[in-house]
Order: C-alpha cells, then sequence, then structure tokens
C-alpha cells in the first residue's frame, strides 16, 4: 500500500466492487478506450479477480485508488505490459468521471512513479492515450512524461480505430 496526502493506492479487494461498478459502467469513462462498461456487479466482480489473478502471477500490478477520508474507491491504476526483461512498462488507469480534474490522478502518477522508479528495476514508464484525451495529455504532462510517438491501435470491442499518442517517462537515476 502506498500512500498520498489524500488518498490510498492499495490492491482491490471485493469490498470495492460497488464503487468500482459505479466508475467502470460509466460510459464516459469508455470514451477514449476499447474498453466496455460493466452491465452488472458480476462483471466488476470478474473483473476484480481477474486482475488480482494477473498480480498474483506477476503478470501486472493493478491497484486500487481510494479517498483516505471516506474510504471511497475511485479509481484504479495499473503497471501492465512489460517489456521482456521487465525495464520498460505501461501504466493504465482510470477514475470516476464525476471526480476527475481534482488532481487526484496527478497526485498518484507522481507518487507512484517515484515509488516504482525506487523499488522496481524500471528505466522507463509509458502511457498510451488517444489523440482526442486533452485532460489525458495534459495530466502526463503535468507529471513529466514526455510525448514520444503514436500509434494506430485498432479496436475489437468498440470496432474503430484508436490513434493514440504514447508518453514516456524515464527513471532520472539510471540516465
Amino acid at each position: 500500500m502506498l500512500e498520498t496526502r489524500r488518498l490510498k493506492i492499495r490492491k482491490m479487494t471485493e469490498k470495492d466492487a460497488f464503487d468500482l461498478f459505479s466508475m467502470r459502467s460509466n460510459p464516459l469513462l469508455h470514451l477514449h478506450t476499447d474498453t466496455a462498461a460493466d452491465k452488472t456487479i458480476e462483471d466488476t466482480l470478474n473483473y476484480i479477480h481477474k486482475m488480482n489473478d494477473g498480480m498474483n502471477q506477476n503478470k501486472w500490478y493493478v491497484w486500487a485508488i481510494e479517498l483516505k477520508e471516506s474510504k471511497k474507491t475511485i479509481g484504479t491504476i495499473s503497471l501492465w505490459n512489460f517489456n521482456e526483461d521487465r525495464t520498460v512498462a505501461e501504466f493504465g488507469f482510470g477514475i470516476h468521471p464525476d471526480l476527475q480534474n481534482q488532481g487526484y490522478m496527478s497526485e498518484v502518477l507522481n507518487s507512484l512513479c517515484r515509488h516504482l522508479f525506487d523499488t522496481l528495476s524500471l528505466t522507463r514508464i509509458e502511457a498510451y492515450t488517444e489523440v482526442s484525451n486533452i485532460p489525458c495529455q495534459k495530466l502526463l504532462r503535468r507529471c513529466g512524461f514526455c510525448q514520444t510517438g503514436t500509434v494506430d491501435d485498432p479496436g475489437f470491442i468498440q470496432n474503430r480505430t484508436f490513434h493514440m499518442m504514447i508518453y514516456t517517462k524515464t527513471n532520472s537515476s539510471v540516465i
């Protein structure tokens, strides 16, 4: 578990299902990603189990983002898509649309980048965001990520092509 001024970043549990369902069932969360909204609480429970199983198998890390004061789970952040020697990985993240633009994700990204660069042998963390997702691009730049490329990603769930911008943050201690 990692704590910031207002948040806890911790492993997801089944107790997070209601809060995460509220977030994951909201269509606004899926505007810029090839994901589908959860239709039932069982969809969310299956997501929690799948993510925790992957963590237990050391495939990825996925954490819940919890407000300290209310103990409400407001989002998730993942580190996945590791390269072969596990020195480069990709962030994925989401926060309930009603709680965006309040500085929570900046707080998470800044704290988690420092922590991950200090504890893992990462040299670089990447994040992909759709060209039309201007708020996410601003967030990544605020957190020290630089745009390093673009890629077109064929969607499978939403049946459209996503025009993605690649943002990168480098571990300054290994340069």
